[in-house]
């Protein structure tokens, strides 16, 4: 079980962009701060302990140690808002962590955008 803080660092690549719809392509990488670390081992070798629990804190940063990608499509709903989903996959570089995990996530993400800063017309 373990707490991460994943600081991404990306570049953006808008691909395809016509009335409501936009695609987009995004490539970079991301620290891992791994916040606390807790560990089960189980062992069958009769010389170690058959259970071993290890808890580690704020000991392993990864800086720029995951590499990122995903794509994004994304529809506008209005001048302000849209709507999005992003596939993604994450790719350590090295092992994560106190055990070195060769950690890979992949996800989904579905966002709603909203443009703050846009001034509506009159």
């Amino acid at each position: 079980d373990c707490r991460v803080l994943d600081i991404p660092l990306n570049i953006n690549y808008k691909l395809y962009s016509k009335k409501q719809n936009e695609i987009k392509l995004s490539t970079g990488l991301s620290s891992y701060m791994m916040l606390k670390e807790d560990y089960s081992f189980n062992y069958t070798n009769p010389s170690y302990p058959s259970d071993y629990v290890y808890e580690v804190r704020n000991e392993n940063k990864h800086w720029l140690g995951v590499v990122n990608a995903s794509v994004e499509y994304q529809r506008k709903i209005n001048s302000t808002m849209s709507i999005g989903i992003q596939p993604f996959v994450k790719i350590p570089l090295d092992g994560v962590g106190y055990s070195r995990v060769k950690l890979k996530t992949a996800g989904v993400a579905v966002k709603l955008n909203i443009d703050l800063g846009k001034k509506t017309q009159k």
